[in-house]
């Protein structure tokens, strides 16, 4: 595999990764406020 191909690989799943860290952070934090509201 060459260098060109593994950056573009590593591109386009890093969106992909850091939109699935902020929604679960997210989910987490609407937890959170949603239990203290209780």
């Amino acid at each position: 595999m060459g260098v060109e191909q593994k950056c573009e690989a590593f591109r386009r799943s890093t969106p992909a990764r850091m939109a699935r860290l902020e929604g679960s952070m997210k989910y987490a934090r609407s937890r959170q406020t949603s239990t203290a509201n209780i």
